[in-house]
């Protein structure tokens, strides 16, 4: 069945262009050499505890200019954009910067390349990358089964078609979403799998048990695993594993009710899931929870507003957590992405409003940008995604010091990127983004980035 068919269920972004163009499978990947922290202020990495560091979820980074020139685009402060929310003396306001805000600007050289793959229809995509023992892992599908992709240093791939398929006329298999410890992989999408080094994988929870079908996403954090996954309007469920193998169900809880899942993420504090209402996807929901277990509700807040199902994500960083999601300001007709940041996952306030990111090039109107992922990376941190021009997506990236100040970023040339990126995984001195192409053929590609020493 061809991937066209499941992209609706994966929530994919809006108005893709219909071209033939068949693009090159990519994923991202940034090389840091020594003496990057120097580049930025130093940041406690608030990302999973894997030995190397890595991204606290699983789309995509910019690059900036080599020779640490300035060609990257300033996203102007929240206060200059036209008004977020209803004024109220309780909303919580923008978060102070010194001026002139602080930039994120490591010099960043980047090439990019195929990865492997071997069907021979349009259905062959990647969803998400993470850093493990074992180097990167980037999931997803090629033709009707579940598929990986490795590599010890993000630069060379080799394909691994697990054989996991699903019998009858149901849709292709795949693997949505992955997150490491420091001894195992686990996936998720047609069930729970388990993999110790990337290749070989084994379902550990059917997809009918854990409410897996068609969705979810998994983190690693001070707990362990903890997967959640929709259950139809009722809400979500979660489920916990100390070591990816051995899952139970968190216990029941009036917060998943009406919960629809966007993101999971994990760090130090613990674990938070944005989303949205199942009765109103413009009603944004934020859960936190220390232990994967028991799980409290954030209230409602004026300053969240926007699209977080599908269109948003979170991370551990910054005061502790940072979110996005996309949102219009009032008067406007653009979409951008809004930045919220969290020292509790419950209490959250808004601080950067990021502008869709242009291919460099004059786009008059359906402009909109939407941020997938970030990871904690050079000091600082970076956020992938895409912006459409005229209804033809692009890859956008920004980078941030501290998580509240945001700029955009651009390639080594000063140029955008081409293809949406989806998810971003950092681990030592390297970046890796996974991401598809934005056209009818849906490839997945990488990149990669090394820190320019040059004067």
């Amino acid at each position: 069945m061809n991937v066209r068919r499941i992209w609706p269920l994966l929530g994919p972004p809006e108005g893709r262009a219909r071209s033939t163009a068949r693009a090159p499978l990519l994923v991202l990947t940034i090389l840091l050499t020594a003496g990057v922290a120097a580049c930025s202020p130093s940041v406690t990495d608030p990302t999973r505890s894997l030995a190397p560091s890595v991204s606290a979820s699983g789309g995509s980074a910019s690059p900036v200019s080599p020779s640490g020139s300035s060609d990257s685009v300033a996203t102007p402060a929240v206060a200059s954009e036209p008004t977020i929310s209803p004024a109220s003396t309780s909303a919580p306001q923008p978060t102070p910067h010194r001026t002139p805000a602080p930039t994120f600007a490591p010099p960043l050289a980047w090439s990019g390349d195929q990865l492997p793959y071997e069907t021979l229809a349009r259905d062959a995509t990647s969803f998400d990358v993470a850093a493990g023992n074992i180097g990167f892992v980037i999931v997803g599908m090629d033709g009707r089964e579940a598929a990986s992709w490795t590599s010890a240093d993000g630069l060379t791939w080799l394909e691994h078609r697990t054989g996991i398929t699903l019998a009858g006329p149901e849709p292709a298999a795949y693997f949505r979403a992955v997150a490491a410890s420091p001894t195992a992989f686990v996936a998720v999408g047609s069930g729970i799998f388990r993999s110790t080094d990337g290749k070989q994988w084994e379902q550990v929870v059917e997809r009918q048990v854990a409410d897996m079908n068609f969705g979810g996403d998994v983190a690693w954090g001070p707990a362990g695993f903890v997967a959640m996954g929709p259950v139809g309007a009722a809400g979500a469920t979660a489920w916990v594993s100390e070591d990816g193998r051995d899952w139970q169900p968190a216990p029941a809880s009036p917060v998943f009710a009406s919960f629809c899942l966007g993101k999971i993420a994990g760090g130090p504090l613990g674990y938070v899931a944005i989303g949205s209402d199942c009765g109103d996807q413009e009603r944004p929901v934020i859960i936190s929870s220390a232990d994967g277990r028991a799980w409290d509700r954030a209230s409602v807040q004026p300053s969240l507003a926007g699209k977080l199902l599908n269109r948003g994500g979170v991370a551990a960083g910054g005061p502790g957590w940072i979110a996005f999601g996309q949102f219009m300001p009032a008067g406007s007709s653009t979409w951008g992405t809004q930045i919220w940041v969290s020292s509790d996952g419950l209490a959250w306030r808004r601080t950067s409003f990021l502008r869709p990111v242009a291919p460099y090039v004059a786009c008059p109107e359906q402009n909109s940008a939407e941020m997938r992922d970030i990871a904690s990376f050079a000091g600082g941190y970076i956020g992938v995604g895409t912006s459409y021009c005229n209804n033809d997506p692009h890859g956008a990236a920004w980078g941030s010091p501290d998580g509240l100040a945001w700029q955009s970023l651009s390639n080594s040339t000063g140029g955008g990127f081409g293809n949406p990126m989806y998810a971003v995984a950092a681990a030592g001195d390297r970046l890796v983004i996974a991401g598809s192409t934005g056209y009818i053929d849906y490839l997945p590609y990488f990149q990669t980035a090394v820190l320019s020493t040059a004067p």
